[in-house]
């Protein structure tokens, strides 16, 4: 879609990159996410990938490359990653971020119920005058949640550190997976919902200070990744068929064969990488302003909406309504649902908007 335009009272005029134009009563925004950084320079080179869904397309390709770069050590890189293994590549991985740092690892999986972290606990400590809650308190709940479930306290000023990833910090990850009796993943999973009426309740400057300070950490323990994927990484990296960097450069070209620098994760010296071909995984812009889609850009030029300072466009959150029968899901909403890539939550906004539909059309019996 080219454009979207209100035209009469409850219809919609999309129009389509061919000049044909679509009618419709309601239209839901589902467009997934926007990188970061698509690399524009990279974009003709055949070998560059910003899907994951490529690779097996590539097959005959990637298995003849003597080394791939991946930018990005998130769970996106982490799936590329094993994709690769599962085509049966054999060559070198460079997997390459700012941190360099890897998600955690899922714990063993436990049906937690916050004892701490409560909705009740939230009303509490809710300002009866601003109707928010002070960011601290809810940081300092999550740290009483944390550590009752643990049995033990724990020391906060190392978790909160920011430095290179390590590998020893991975074993140490893996060595907590294999606990039964820590819960982190359990108990950060069993919050979401609480967490997204939380973020609602914060003033902007807190969000703003959540988004410099914690918000590294959240993702990197919230979002874990599966066991068995953090054990063939370690596996790789110690036969030296993977290297982890941090400090990445941008990707450039030289000679058709892609370039980036960084540090090597492993012995802290700096490192220059070529591969033959790249894999971009760097991550969602959440920010509508910068995204490179001319139907975002004609929604905003257009102002049928405005983009939300923390992501996504403003919207209800009771429904997902944009406006006028214009409902967005996923990391559209970011600003106003915080975590926008659990499947459970963007079912629940599936619902919120498919329910909202419904009594609408049994409401003005529309056709």
């Amino acid at each position: 879609a080219l454009n979207l335009l209100s035209v009469y009272v409850n219809k919609w005029q999309i129009q389509l990159k061919n000049n044909a134009n679509i009618f419709c009563s309601f239209v839901i925004l589902a467009l997934g996410g926007f990188l970061k950084d698509p690399f524009e320079h990279l974009q003709k080179h055949p070998h560059y990938y910003t899907s994951l869904f490529d690779l097996k397309n590539e097959e005959n390709t990637l298995l003849n490359a003597q080394s791939i770069g991946i930018i990005g050590t998130r769970l996106s890189a982490i799936d590329a990653s094993s994709q690769l293994i599962q085509l049966g590549y054999k060559g070198k991985i460079y997997m390459a971020s700012r941190s360099g740092f890897l998600p955690s690892v899922k714990n063993f999986h436990y049906a937690y119920k916050p004892k701490i972290v409560t909705l009740d606990c939230i009303r509490r400590l809710t300002n009866n005058f601003t109707h928010e809650i002070a960011l601290n308190d809810f940081i300092n709940l999550l740290k009483a949640e944390i550590e009752l479930a643990s049995g033990k306290s724990i020391q906060w000023s190392k978790i909160f550190e920011r430095h290179m990833f390590k590998i020893s910090w991975l074993k140490w990850q893996i060595a907590m997976a294999k606990n039964e009796r820590v819960l982190w993943s359990s108990i950060l999973a069993s919050i979401d919902d609480t967490v997204v009426i939380v973020w609602n309740l914060l003033s902007d400057n807190d969000r703003q200070i959540f988004e410099k300070k914690y918000a590294f950490f959240w993702n990197l323990y919230r979002f874990s990744m599966p066991l068995d994927s953090a054990c063939q990484l370690l596996s790789l990296m110690n036969k030296e068929k993977l290297t982890i960097c941090a400090n990445v450069s941008a990707p450039f070209l030289y000679n058709n064969i892609f370039h980036f620098h960084g540090q090597n994760c492993k012995n802290g010296k700096n490192i220059s990488v070529t591969a033959d071909a790249l894999i971009n995984t760097c991550g969602i812009n959440y920010h509508l302003n910068s995204v490179d889609s001319l139907l975002i850009k004609n929604i905003i030029k257009n102002k049928i909406s405005t983009p939300n300072m923390n992501g996504g466009f403003e919207l209800n959150t009771e429904n997902f309504m944009i406006k006028d029968q214009l409902y967005a899901l996923g990391d559209l909403t970011k600003g106003k649902s915080f975590i926008t890539n659990s499947y459970l939550l963007c079912s629940k906004q599936a619902s919120a908007v498919a329910k909202d539909i419904l009594e609408i059309i049994k409401k003005h019996d529309i056709k």
